[in-house]
């Protein structure tokens, strides 16, 4: 039986996000449901030193577990989703970590380790498979416009999540969690029984050798994009560790930082929009010089830290690596989803995920070490300059990347098999 034709080739001469098949929406409305309820890692230290009653000690370390778990999360849900399928990895990821939420206050104190490290390993299963899903359903051409509505979804409902985050806690912290569950559980059925024209098979692989994470670490190009990833990592991360240290030297009040992190959030929620029509007309070459341009206003911003000292000057260093951030979220996964091959798409997703939370795991240590040791400008100054180590490194590699990317926009995209 023939497949149907792609519904987002329906309106060919339509650009920007009314382009995108309508899979893709179902996937967006997904997520920001379960971003707009996602109070673990925000809550999850208040709630083991409140309604616990640990100390700040064992609570950390608890914390820890999650991390440990987490950060080989997306590895494994890559391979899953090229194995198991798409579909299968994301609705298991996402019941699984509803369940373990749940399981979290339920169970004694001494199973809070084990519970932790196994729902930090299931909370980031879901991400490689609906990217690589994004990468199945959408053409290449359409990408950095699926993934740049993907970022702004998030931070969007991010910024809901704070208000209903503060209702609820206010009133019991295991209602908190229990409303994170149950939309992280409404997602997974979604995925399950309302969305059966999204794929639920993985692309058959090519006959031969050549799958499966050894395939994936021969391949340089793509390796070296994650080493650019990881280094944007370890510099975004100073937003959340050295950024509040740097406000609280400048004795500048307590308030300041929150006003910085919501400049970060309104600049992001206004100005991606503007955005949308314009990025499917960069391509080829464009794509790695926009890339570089994001570093160099990440590596900008942040550096111009050293010179700031009130809260206006900060802001503005702020908007500047804003700019930078919405730039990168536009491209870094619409590229991944292009370098890799359709059979090893999750596992791509996958890894450079792994990459990015090797950088969020190690940043906040680093920055603070470096700024407790050398001060505030050598730290400023060394975000500055890994920015333009990885400015320089997207211009390298860019006409490699160039060539993938245009080969890969040009194939046919992954089509979708509805259930009947």
């Amino acid at each position: 039986m023939p497949h149907p034709p792609h519904p987002a080739r329906t309106a060919p001469g339509r650009i920007g996000p009314r382009r995108l098949p309508t899979e893709f929406w179902w996937l967006w409305g997904g997520a920001f449901v379960n971003r707009a309820c996602g109070f673990l890692l925000p809550f999850l230290l208040l709630y083991l030193t409140g309604a616990r009653g640990l100390d700040l000690a064992d609570a950390a370390l608890l914390t820890a577990c999650y991390g440990a778990g987490n950060l080989l999360s997306q590895p494994l849900g890559g391979h899953l989703a090229d194995t198991a399928g798409r579909r299968a990895t994301a609705v298991g990821g996402l019941v699984a970590t509803a369940v373990l939420v749940l399981a979290m206050v339920t169970v004694p104190a001494p199973a809070l380790p084990a519970v932790l490290v196994l729902l930090g390993l299931a909370g980031d299963l879901f991400r490689p498979a609906t990217g690589a899903l994004i990468g199945d359903i959408v053409p290449g051409r359409d990408r950095p416009v699926a993934f740049s509505l993907m970022f702004w979804a998030v931070n969007l409902a991010f910024a809901l999540s704070g208000m209903l985050a503060g209702y609820l806690a206010a009133r019991s912290y295991r209602l908190l969690f229990c409303v994170d569950a149950a939309a992280t559980a409404l997602y997974a059925l979604g995925l399950a029984y309302g969305w059966r024209h999204l794929p639920r098979h993985r692309p058959k692989p090519p006959a031969g050798p050549g799958g499966g994470y050894r395939a994936l670490l021969t391949d340089r190009l793509f390796l070296a994009f994650c080493l650019l990833g990881l280094a944007q990592s370890l510099i975004y991360m100073q937003a959340f560790s050295t950024l509040p240290l740097t406000v609280r030297d400048h004795d500048l009040p307590q308030s300041a930082y929150g006003l910085l992190l919501t400049v970060n959030g309104l600049v992001i929620v206004l100005v991606q929009p503007l955005l949308f029509r314009r990025l499917k007309a960069v391509g080829g070459p464009g794509r790695c010089r926009l890339l570089a341009l994001s570093q160099l206003l990440l590596g900008l911003g942040f550096g111009a830290t050293a010179l700031c000292r009130s809260t206006t000057e900060l802001a503005l260093s702020v908007t500047l690596w804003t700019l930078g951030e919405i730039l990168c979220a536009s491209y870094l996964l619409a590229t991944v989803a292009d370098l890799a091959p359709a059979h090893l798409r999750g596992r791509y997703a996958g890894f450079y995920g792994f990459a990015t939370a090797l950088g969020t795991a190690a940043g906040p240590p680093a920055g603070t070490a470096l700024y407790l040791r050398a001060g505030p400008t050598a730290l400023w100054g060394t975000c500055l300059f890994l920015a333009t180590a990885a400015a320089l490194g997207h211009l390298a590699i860019g006409p490699r990347c160039t060539t993938r990317t245009t080969a890969a926009a040009q194939k046919p995209t992954f089509r979708t098999e509805r259930s009947p």
